[in-house]
């Protein structure tokens, strides 16, 4: 199968855009390697961006810093009162140095992905375009600043973006039976007492798939 008939069978409105450290590119173009870090190493980056102190942890912080709680089914009618209240859902420390994490900005027609009817006439085209294509995809504007920031920084200077199809890769995931938990972030307010409760009934997996609002425009897979 050559590479234009392999285009009829590729899903492009649906991507994943990794940035890939130069060191380990070889190995993702010639052999299909991705590099994982531990959950524990993003918690030390300290950049604001890749690091974030929570990786694989949901914290909840209400607004309200002091709590007064009485238990009324009690013949105790003593009110108690606590400061600072917060809590944190995760797994062990020695998990999460263990567990490994590699993650991908995700765009799709709802989430940055601008897709129109294709025009031979009035758009760019290439040697061995797909002669069936029918829509062509654009990021919009605020992601092509967001990836212009990412790629700028110190921390992520030496990545270089690539596009993954997201159904090719996780067929090639089955392929190799490969076991692996994947799927989009979720982005919670810290302050929110429901997500908090909710989250709880599936702790297991859904703290490794959720981070504070402040991480949103990184739309993470």
């Amino acid at each position: 199968m050559n590479m234009i008939e392999q285009n009829f069978h590729i899903d492009m409105s649906h991507l994943l855009i990794k940035g890939i450290d130069s060191q380990y590119l070889p190995a993702f173009m010639n052999r299909g390697e991705l590099h994982f870090e531990p959950f524990s190493h993003f918690q030390t980056i300290k950049d604001g961006e890749t690091g974030d102190p929570n990786e694989g942890i949901i914290a909840y912080t209400p607004r309200n810093n002091h709590v007064s709680i009485k238990f009324l089914d009690s013949q105790n009618n003593e009110t108690y009162e606590f400061g600072d209240p917060h809590a944190k859902l995760n797994y062990s420390y020695k998990d999460l140095q263990s567990l490994g994490l590699t993650s991908f900005y995700y765009v799709s027609p709802n989430n940055g992905l601008n897709l129109k009817k294709f025009d031979p006439d009035h758009s760019i085209t290439f040697d061995g375009i797909n002669p069936n294509t029918k829509y062509t995809g654009t990021l919009n504007k605020r992601d092509l600043d967001e990836f212009k920031s990412f790629f700028e920084s110190e921390q992520n200077k030496d990545k270089v973006p690539v596009l993954i199809p997201v159904q090719q890769l996780l067929n090639r995931i089955l392929e190799k039976k490969i076991k692996i938990y994947y799927g989009p972030v979720t982005y919670y307010d810290p302050s929110d007492s429901n997500f908090f409760q909710e989250i709880t009934s599936d702790i297991d997996i859904k703290t490794l798939f959720a981070k504070n609002t402040n991480y949103a425009h990184q739309k993470e897979f």
